[in-house]
């Protein structure tokens, strides 16, 4: 513990550096590396979004696609980016979904429909010719990535987020549940919670999934739509002082009731989600901060985000 707490002091002036250097006039947080610092596996930028802060690494190959989506009326940053996907054109699932959150995330758009939409992006080649078919009769939820609560400052960007590859299929009790017991519905509340928090200049960077590779799927769905073992959450949050440590999530895919969450018993750092997803999260931070916020230990994790194991 003391050594973590020494190697926590020593990092946070290299945090603090970057935090301040970083994107301080339109907030996109572009991941654009100062001067003297290295970031070997950042994104190519091949589109200037790829630089944003919460892509993951984007895979090199003609079966994944990457869609963002943008709305006009994003106050937020320059290029009106709402969320974005890596979606596999094989599996017809996304990846990954990435976003931001600001404190003034919120509005009154309201939820525009609870009708799932085709995405208007995605190459009819790519996904299943009608995906609402896979889902009719099946039994589960089409689980949001991005929330519609999390998309509340307009109605084009609340409707986005009512695109299927904006989903997975989720079990009801862990999407939802009774009287909003489940743990995913929880997690969004104290995500949107942390975000209240925030001040006016900070952003939490979030990155969400489902896993789709064997053996961590369940079951297939009809003509193959997947439903995923493992659901994943990675968050990074940016203030002036820097970075905090960042926080995985990591849920097992269960239809049991339950009727408390505790967060913590889901939280990891940021290296052993990535071990578990194979995937790189925040590769567009500087590489010596990216190892400092991905490796930190569990109990710092948890404590710079306010979790604890005894809050049941």
């Amino acid at each position: 513990m003391k050594t973590n707490k020494i190697l926590w002091l020593l990092l946070a002036g290299c945090l603090t550096l970057v935090a301040c250097d970083d994107d301080k006039d339109d907030n996109s947080g572009s991941g654009t590396t100062p001067a003297g610092w290295t970031n070997d596996n950042a994104n190519p930028q091949t589109r200037v979004e790829y630089g944003r802060l919460e892509m993951p690494r984007i895979s090199n190959d003609d079966e994944h696609l990457v869609l963002i989506h943008k709305t006009a009326d994003y106050k937020f940053d320059a290029y009106g980016v709402n969320y974005s996907v890596e979606w596999d054109c094989t599996k017809k699932a996304p990846r990954w979904i990435a976003y931001q959150m600001h404190k003034g995330y919120g509005g009154t758009a309201g939820r525009v429909s609870d009708i799932f939409l085709e995405d208007p992006d995605l190459p009819t080649s790519a996904r299943f010719p009608d995906t609402n078919y896979q889902y009719s009769g099946s039994g589960f939820d089409r689980g949001h990535m991005c929330a519609s609560a999390d998309r509340q400052y307009s109605l084009t960007a609340n409707l986005q987020t009512f695109y299927y590859t904006n989903a997975y299929p989720q079990y009801n009790n862990f999407n939802a549940g009774t009287n909003y017991t489940g743990e995913w519905v929880k997690m969004e509340d104290q995500l949107r919670t942390w975000t209240g928090n925030l001040a006016a200049t900070d952003t939490i960077y979030v990155v969400k999934g489902g896993t789709i590779e064997e053996p961590n799927v369940i079951r297939y769905l009809k003509d193959g739509l997947i439903v995923p073992k493992y659901f994943f959450v990675a968050l990074l949050k940016k203030t002036p002082k820097g970075y905090t440590p960042g926080l995985g999530l990591w849920f097992e895919h269960t239809n049991r009731i339950l009727t408390s969450v505790n967060l913590a018993k889901n939280a990891i750092n940021i290296r052993e989600l990535e071990s578990l997803t194979g995937i790189d999260f925040f590769c567009n931070l500087p590489d010596p901060v990216e190892e400092a916020v991905e490796t930190m230990s569990l109990d710092h994790v948890m404590e710079s985000w306010g979790l604890s194991l005894n809050n049941e």
